[in-house]
């Protein structure tokens, strides 16, 4: 029996020494992908036209991935890539256009909540958000899946989403507790969840009811409309 395919953004690297622009994958995606019982498919940042591509070998997922600036910062060199910003909102247009689950990370929360009209900011406290774990509060669906009402995640992001900056349709179910900036979205009406910390990046064999929300989202996608209210 085959294994589903999970279309995987990937970052965009210069490589060193030349003027070459490189797409690459953290081996970490590998191995949580196998995890799910997904075949990686990485997805090659060929700009807005890339809903072609996916059509052709239909992925059952789209996964936005983190890494690269999605604005300007101010205490680094630009990291941004406009190609891998044309590709990912590509990405979730053709997925919202085939009813196709969207599971987003990190930058890829910034993506989605940029992509439905919101906004990102950048953090003036870095490190309170940028290599450590810190505590965040959940609301439904996520405080279903967890058990509980809090969560630690790790964190790595320079950016961040205010409450009051979410895109048009998506629904915060997990802030910082600290800071209260959001750390979880889901839309209302479509397969959409984006996380601001990395699953991923969890120490091998273990478990967290990210990995239930995954695949109770490709199993059902959008499970939560009922209940986000």
């Amino acid at each position: 029996m085959s294994k589903p395919l999970f279309a995987v953004s990937m970052r965009v690297q210069q490589a060193v020494g030349y003027h070459e622009p490189r797409d690459a994958l953290a081996h970490d995606w590998w191995a949580q992908i196998a995890d799910w019982g997904g075949m990686p498919l990485p997805v090659p940042n060929l700009g807005a036209g890339i809903g072609a591509w996916l059509d052709a070998l239909g992925p059952s997922v789209v996964i936005l991935t983190g890494g690269n600036d999605v604005i300007t910062r101010t205490d680094a060199a630009d990291d941004r890539s406009p190609e891998r910003d044309a590709t990912e909102h590509a990405m979730i247009t053709w997925a919202g256009e085939r009813g196709v689950p969207v599971f987003a990370t990190c930058r890829g929360l910034q993506v989605v909540n940029l992509h439905f009209g919101g906004a990102v900011h950048e953090i003036a406290d870095k490190g309170s958000h940028v290599g450590r774990d810190h505590a965040v509060t959940l609301s439904p669906p996520l405080c279903e899946l967890a058990g509980s009402g809090t969560a630690t995640v790790n964190s790595f992001h320079n950016f961040g989403v205010a409450p009051d900056a979410v895109g048009d349709g998506l629904k915060v179910c997990a802030v910082s507790t600290g800071d209260g900036l959001v750390e979880a979205l889901v839309h209302r009406d479509a397969p959409i969840v984006a996380l601001h910390w990395h699953p991923e990046r969890r120490a091998p064999g273990t478990q967290g009811f990210e990995d239930t929300l995954f695949r109770r989202l490709l199993a059902e996608g959008a499970f939560w409309k009922e209940t986000s209210e």
